[in-house]
């Protein structure tokens, strides 16, 4: 029994990893979802992975994967919970995009185009997104933790829950953003603009936020134990939670 048949008498089954042959023999014979899939060393360029399932699947192997994803910034995919650890993304777009729960620890998502994009629950652990644009976006629990955000665009970002313990922020915008019970312990927000955000129980301990503009920023119990302040002025008029 070949193995289009086979597939094709049993349904969707076929094999957790997939190599270059046996993704195009799938291709060919119709089949679209690869939820769960590892691919080795697979072109995806000569398909239309705009009509493809890849959730839960590992894509750190496929070749020319930020030029694919390239082709795809005006379509809202997902890629919910995809593997995509060390991964060169650099300049990518993919704005509104749903990567939810996505692997991307140690990723290089310099200068990327990230607007609205979902990362709930996602693993950004050392990934270096200096000068991001991650405006309106979705961190809510994502783990951010030694990420790199330097000059990064948070505006309007959703980070509730986040951690960003020892996150590099500088220079970052962050302006009316939410970042009530975000871990911010050891970050550096030198310079960075938290105009109208929300730290309402957020862990500020041992922050540097030297320069940082906080107006109309909202704070409501943080803890504070060792921040660092331009002006100690601050530490008379924050709410301090005491553990």
């Amino acid at each position: 029994m070949s193995f289009i048949s086979f597939i094709q008498k049993r349904g969707l089954w076929f094999p957790r990893s997939l190599n270059q042959a046996e993704f195009q023999q799938l291709y060919q014979a119709g089949v679209r979802d690869f939820r769960g899939c590892k691919f080795l060393d697979v072109d995806l360029s000569p398909y239309d992975v705009s009509v493809l399932d890849l959730r839960h699947s590992d894509l750190t192997k496929v070749r020319n994967l930020a030029n694919i994803l390239a082709q795809l910034q005006s379509g809202k995919i997902n890629l919910e919970g995809v593997n995509l650890q060390g991964i060169n993304l650099r300049q990518v777009v993919l704005n509104y995009s749903n990567l939810k729960g996505v692997q991307l620890s140690g990723s290089d998502l310099q200068g990327a185009s990230l607007k609205g994009v979902n990362l709930q629950d996602a693993s950004l652990e050392f990934a270096c997104l200096n000068g991001a644009d991650l405006s309106s976006a979705r961190l809510q629990n994502t783990n951010l933790n030694h990420a790199f955000l330097v000059g990064a665009n948070l505006y309007r970002a959703q980070l509730k829950g986040a951690n960003l313990a020892q996150a590099n922020l500088e220079d970052a915008n962050l302006s009316h953003s939410n970042l009530r019970f975000v871990n911010l312990t050891w970050a550096n927000l030198q310079n960075a603009n938290l105009t109208d955000c929300c730290l309402s129980d957020t862990n500020l301990s041992f922050v540097d936020l030297d320069c940082s503009n906080f107006k109309k920023a909202k704070f409501g119990l943080v803890n504070i134990q060792g921040t660092r302040f331009s002006d100690e002025l601050y530490l008379e008029k924050i709410p301090q939670k005491i553990d």
